[in-house]
């Protein structure tokens, strides 16, 4: 009979293609494959009264008896396979929470066999891009880790670690807001994937519950286990924050008829006390709203904020053919030792080189703002460092103006260099001869720091700004590796550190001695470097037998046992020829970085606060173009100062083969990179890029061109103009790298 109930039904049989998921409709015998032992156990079934008590049951539908309705349901996945495995949590940014077996907070992907029978991952693949489905293969030959029985886990640490084991990723996960796909061995067929957005930091982001298509951000990450806690769905905004110009109501909507919104107009957090969300709100004004979700039996949601900064008439029509910046503190005071919070507003140029305020943004988002530098502090212009927030204020990396993704931004505010560019100039031509420095974007920027309910020119327009990046170890700035608080033995301890010689700050809390001075630590953080770290890297550079005794000592010179077996030589000649050529009055003593990568030497850079080059400072000789600048000594220790990394560079000059290599390298930039021609190029092609911006910013600043400013060299008076400073710095580097050509370059 079964014969015969079988020829008859597998010719209305054709085969199917099934998406990711738990075993099929029509898997009779629980293999995850519909095929004719599952249509054997239907016909010796046919017509039952489906009560199922064989365990393979082949009442598929659920209703009456074993009929056609089953049937069809086997039609529908017929010779169909579902490898039972789904993407069922993960971690784009991990900062505290769960730790991989190397003690790093790492990003991570759980896989979960979601179906009835075992299942051997190795050999497929994982990716961060769609379109790239065989990014990284899971290793094969490690069936322990491989083989994932029903209801069990597989963690893969998103980590871009290779080194660390067969389960850390060559991918990391982008917080921001990327995909996951999960491919098998063919290396494109897709058994899984989700697309995901903005992910806060220390929160997953799983199926609730396990292996079901409904997804939950959770405070209570669960890797390697079920997902038990859900958080309630985040509420969603009708309307973007950024600027506006016409009131609005703005609406507030959640996925779950079930849930309340609660939220707050004075920048607290929103808990069930709070106003429940009941319909549209008016918004006439700068307004800064947090909303979040509550629902029984569910943590609350996270909290999503929103700025919306309005424009007065006088600024509502604002473009310019550099990017527009535009900052609220909705009321709070920029501090030096605190940041505030602000809502911040950038648009880019769009194809046609004009930027309109109200036009689309490149980015908007929460962040904080204090005041940095030290003598610019003085003046009326500010300079600010801008740290990106998520929702809980927490940093969060965001690419602004096309570059990098990072969280922390300098704002940096050109008031004694009346070209507004000597900072962009040094970081350009440091990346041009292979050195990193910080990119850098010139922008026009609005800030209402006084509590005023809109925006307008006449108030808050602040001039040209440049948005720099921040001297981070980062993939995208400083590219060493990250020491962690378990990094504390070789050869992990070894890097990456960043630290500097610099003015003392009264938050840098503790520097350590050397030759040149006093080297403060920059990464890891002072708050963050461990005992065991503070001691390596001290010991790499002061420790008896280390890189200052091979400097000063009687063999150093050797290439084998002297500095260079400490120091990256190359980086301190192309780092001092900058220094050189643009006559940083900064430089040597002040704003010098130096950086470690695990394994590696020390590096001089990068290049930093050039505010003061190219002619722009009456102390010393820095003004004149002739002269070596490192052969002054600011030997004053009031307050802090009295070495330089002169020091260093007097005994590396000593070396004949250090001094050779010095001179080919520059004779050979000043053939290529550095050529005059290049260099008064880029200078002219910035002056056209500024030209009308400038004469905005010093309308708006209006006692500054003509007039001294702190360390201005002589003739300012006659300086009027922002062409005639050009002008001048021009002439001064053309006769700056004439003069240094006569000492280096064998004339004819």
């Amino acid at each position: 009979m079964r014969y015969y109930i079988c020829l008859l039904f597998t010719a209305c049989l054709i085969p199917h293609f099934a998406a990711a998921g738990d075993c099929l409709d029509g898997d009779i015998d629980n293999n995850c494959r519909v095929d004719l032992a599952d249509l054997y156990i239907f016909a010796d079934q046919w017509l039952d009264d489906g009560s199922c008590a064989d365990p393979n049951c082949a009442n598929v539908d659920g209703v009456g008896s074993v009929s056609m309705s089953d049937f069809l349901l086997i039609a529908k996945n017929w010779d169909t396979y579902r490898i039972p495995l789904v993407i069922n949590e993960f971690m784009a940014s991990n900062d505290s929470t769960v730790t991989d077996p190397q003690g790093e907070y790492d990003d991570w992907i759980e896989i979960y066999n979601n179906g009835p029978i075992p299942v051997d991952i190795g050999g497929m693949y994982l990716t961060d891009d769609l379109l790239e489905p065989d990014k990284w293969r899971v290793p094969i030959g490690y069936p322990d880790n491989t083989i994932i029985s029903p209801g069990e886990y597989l963690v893969i640490w998103a980590d871009k670690d290779l080194a660390y084991g067969p389960f850390h990723s060559d991918f990391k996960l982008d917080a921001g807001g990327e995909a996951i796909g999960l491919f098998e061995s063919d290396g494109s067929s897709l058994i899984d994937s989700i697309v995901f957005g903005d992910q806060a930091t220390d929160y997953s982001y799983g199926r609730f519950p396990n292996g079901q298509s409904t997804w939950f951000a959770s405070s209570d990450p669960t890797p390697g286990s079920e997902n038990s806690i859900a958080i309630a769905p985040n509420p969603v905004f009708s309307h973007s924050g950024g600027v506006f110009t016409e009131t609005f109501l703005l609406q507030l909507y959640v996925d779950d008829m079930q849930a309340a919104i609660h939220y707050t107009l004075d920048g607290s957090e929103p808990t069930e006390t709070s106003p429940v969300y009941s319909g549209p709100i008016s918004v006439n004004l700068s307004t800064y709203i947090r909303a979040r979700t509550y629902k029984a039996g569910m943590f609350p949601s996270s909290v999503v904020n929103a700025g919306y900064i309005a424009l007065d008439s006088d600024v509502s029509d604002f473009n310019s053919n550099l990017p527009i910046v535009v900052i609220d503190t909705f009321g709070d005071v920029i501090a030096e030792d605190q940041q505030s919070l602000c809502y911040t507003t950038v648009i880019d140029t769009n194809d046609f080189n004009r930027a309109t305020i109200t036009e689309s943004v490149d980015f908007s988002g929460i962040a904080g703002i204090n005041l940095r530098g030290q003598t610019s502090t003085m003046f009326p212009k500010k300079q600010y460092h801008l740290e990106v927030w998520d929702e809980s204020y927490n940093d969060k990396a965001a690419s602004i103006l096309g570059m990098p993704k990072e969280s922390d931004w300098v704002l940096q505010s050109p008031y004694s260099d009346k070209t507004l560019m000597r900072n962009v100039l040094a970081y350009q031509w440091s990346n041009d001869i292979g050195q990193y420095a910080p990119r850098t974007r010139f922008v026009e920027m609005f800030l209402n720091n006084d509590g005023d309910s809109s925006i307008s020119y006449g108030d808050d327009y602040v001039g040209v700004y440049v948005v720099i990046e921040k001297i981070k170890r980062d993939d995208g700035r400083v590219d060493i590796a990250k020491l962690d608080e378990n990094d504390n033995a070789e050869p992990a301890i070894t890097g990456g550190y960043i630290i500097k010689l610099d003015k003392l700050d009264d938050a840098q809390e503790e520097t350590f001695a050397s030759v040149i001075g006093d080297l403060g630590y920059v990464e890891p953080r002072i708050d963050e470097i461990t005992p065991e770290q503070k001691d390596w890297i001290v010991n790499y550079i002061t420790g008896d037998g280390m890189f200052e005794d091979a400097l000063f000592g009687p063999d150093f010179a050797d290439p084998v046992n002297g500095y260079a077996a400490y120091i990256d030589p190359n980086t301190f000649i192309d780092h001092h020829i900058l220094v050189e050529l643009m006559k940083n009055g900064d430089g040597y003593w002040a704003s010098t970085y130096m950086y470690k990568d695990r394994g590696g030497k020390l590096k001089m850079g990068p290049v930093w606060d050039y505010n003061m080059a190219l002619g722009n400072d009456k102390l010393w000789t820095s003004w004149e173009p002739e002269g070596w600048h490192y052969d002054h000594y600011w030997l004053n220790t009031v307050g802090g100062y009295g070495y330089t990394s002169h020091f260093w560079y007097d005994r590396l000059f000593a070396d004949p083969d250090f001094e050779a290599r010095y001179i080919a390298r520059y004779t050979q930039l000043r053939q290529n990179e550095l050529a005059t021609a290049g260099l008064l190029a880029k200078i002219d092609e910035i002056a056209l890029l500024l030209n009308e911006s400038q004469a905005r910013n010093y309308q708006k600043w209006d006692s500054v061109l003509g007039y001294y400013i702190w360390r201005n060299p002589d003739g300012y008076e006659d300086r009027d103009t922002y062409q005639k400073e050009v002008d001048w710095m021009k002439s001064w580097l053309e006769a700056r790298v004439n003069w240094m050509d006569s000492q280096l370059i064998p004339q004819p």
